[in-house]
């Protein structure tokens, strides 16, 4: 069996991830060939293979072509917000990753293991439903989140939108399917809220999780050579530039360190519907999965597809986080006001005591000021010289805002100030 023949087997599950959703985007270098066979003209080789297709292209991207398929965050019409935590080990030699059974083993059984154990724990602490479904690299958690109940409510309480950031939301492009219809405000808040939720249980994993050894340290945003990244970098951005990988989708980020080699796939470890948990947490069987379609598909069998729905239970955890100190640090981040555009660049300019790296973000800030090593010594330092988290923040946008630098960025889509409080809030917490 192959890839393409373990997608029309598997598609039933595969398009019920896709229940909210009226797009598809599709990564893989036969989108170029897809393009030409399509009659479209080919794409520039060194180009992203991507392409954003209605829902209804789905098999054609799939099973056709045996593309990587992914979900949209926001459900058609707002009808929904997919829930999501990436988390993934990250090695500056990924090689080592993707190399054989063995390798992926150990750094599973080690790492990716315990932080599954305790975020499934907490979610089930509070009876919220959800799907894990591990990647060749680490894991998601997903659920749903549905407009009109009392967790989307709570969550939108707790969200924050840049200025910026809701004229972003507020554009509505026809020809665009990610903003064709425009994502409301609301769900904005809700999106920013889920950021700040995941966060907290993020932060609480740092604190509570063991592993195995001490090779690999649990951090948000790969600021390590070597890390358990708890990815919290979608949330830096509107809710519609992003995506998930769908479960049970092909997985080709291997080939991109071992030449010619084969996909594996996305298998899902549990389903919980928030009293019953379906799966196993058995990483030589799950591994084995992800290798052979066969034995995928034969895992399959036991899940429907659907990733589930919030309940309100969901308020309880968030609660919790009102109570913490980290919901009072975004808080105070919230209620700072923003100085003028530029404004903390020429106070920074100023300010005798920063040290000669973050004089030298300063004068050169890219591709430093888009990278969590450098940007956390950068806010580290700022902080020391009694700057507020959200000056910082400025700061690091209005060097996004100076064009002289260079950036490859569309700073419309991705609104500079929401990257910047992002940055400087997740990395400006605590002492």
């Amino acid at each position: 069996m192959d890839l393409k023949d373990y997608y029309s087997r598997i598609f039933e599950k595969l398009e019920r991830g896709f229940e909210f959703s009226h797009y598809v985007l599709a990564y893989g270098n036969d989108v170029r060939l897809r393009d030409i066979a399509h009659g479209h003209a080919p794409r520039d080789e060194s180009a992203l293979m991507v392409t954003v297709e209605p829902r209804e292209q789905l098999w054609d991207l799939a099973v056709n072509w045996g593309l990587e398929v992914f979900i949209p965050i926001v459900g058609h019409n707002n009808h929904a917000l997919l829930s999501t935590l990436d988390y993934e080990i990250y090695l500056d030699d990924a090689t080592r990753l993707y190399a054989d059974k063995g390798s992926q083993w150990h750094y599973f059984h080690n790492y990716i293991g315990p932080v599954t154990a305790f975020i499934a724990g907490k979610l089930e602490e509070f009876k919220i439903p959800y799907l894990t479904d591990m990647t060749p690299s680490g894991g998601h958690f997903l659920f749903w989140v549905l407009p009109g109940t009392k967790e989307w409510q709570k969550l939108a309480q707790i969200g924050f939108l840049e200025d910026d950031l809701k004229t972003a939301y507020e554009y509505d492009d026809p020809t665009d399917l990610k903003r064709n219809p425009k994502v409301t405000l609301e769900a904005g808040y809700v999106y920013s809220g889920l950021g700040r939720l995941w966060e907290y249980i993020s932060r609480l994993a740092q604190q509570e999780v063991t592993t195995g050894s001490k090779e690999l340290p649990l951090t948000l945003s790969d600021p390590e050579h070597k890390c358990v990244n708890l990815d919290l970098t979608q949330y830096g951005d509107p809710a519609f530039m992003r995506i998930m990988r769908a479960p049970f989708s092909a997985h080709k980020k291997r080939i991109r360190f071992i030449s010619g080699a084969a996909p594996l796939v996305d298998v899902p470890i549990w389903h919980y519907d928030g009293s019953r948990k379906i799966g196993e947490m058995d990483f030589g069987h799950l591994i084995d999965c992800m290798w052979d379609v066969e034995k995928a598909l034969e895992h399959s069998r036991q899940f429907s597809g659907h990733i589930p729905r919030a309940n309100q239970n969901l308020v309880g955890l968030i609660e919790e986080y009102e109570r913490s100190a980290l919901f009072q640090y975004h808080r105070e981040m919230d209620q700072t006001s923003d100085l003028a555009r530029q404004e903390s660049f020429a106070r920074a300019k100023e300010n005798g005591p920063l040290n000669d790296k973050t004089r030298g973000m300063l004068e050169h800030p890219n591709p430093r000021a888009l990278d969590p090593r450098s940007l956390i010594k950068f806010i580290e330092d700022l902080k020391e010289n009694g700057w507020q988290t959200k000056h910082i923040g400025n700061l690091i946008a209005d060097l996004y805002e100076q064009p002289e630098h260079g950036w490859n960025c569309n700073w419309l889509k991705y609104p500079s100030r929401t990257r910047g409080n992002f940055w400087a809030r997740i990395y400006g917490f605590g002492e």
